[in-house]
């Protein structure tokens, strides 16, 4: 016989066979602030963070991971290196009606597109 459980909880830390964290869900205390967060055994983590105003953030860290971050949002995608410079932007950040490609290198503007592309 199936049963089906539910959990329903504001937080939860799920923990390896040792005890030790590893995945943590948390609701959030306010709108726009509920994340998930993956651990590896060398410290790195994965997190996933709701942002207000409708933006998404992935972002890895630790020690032997950058602090990199991806933004995805209502305007596009943003990607950040390791020390939290812009590399590159995808979508409609500076004008509403035309979506772009800015690409940047230590967090200095280098190319920008549509030169020549068509909505």
């Amino acid at each position: 016989m199936e049963t089906e459980e539910h959990l329903r909880a504001r937080s939860l830390t799920i923990v390896d066979r040792d005890g030790n964290p590893k995945i943590f869900l948390d609701g959030g205390q306010n709108p726009g602030t509920a994340h998930i967060s993956l651990k590896s055994d060398n410290g790195a983590w994965l997190q996933i963070h709701e942002q207000p105003g409708g933006f998404i953030t992935i972002s890895l860290n630790g020690p032997t991971v950058g602090a990199g971050e991806v933004v995805l949002g209502p305007m596009g995608l943003s990607i950040r290196d390791g020390e939290g410079k812009l590399g590159v932007m995808i979508g409609k950040f500076s004008d509403p009606s035309t979506c772009e490609i800015t690409v940047y290198r230590g967090g200095e503007q280098k190319a920008r597109f549509p030169e020549g592309w068509h909505s």
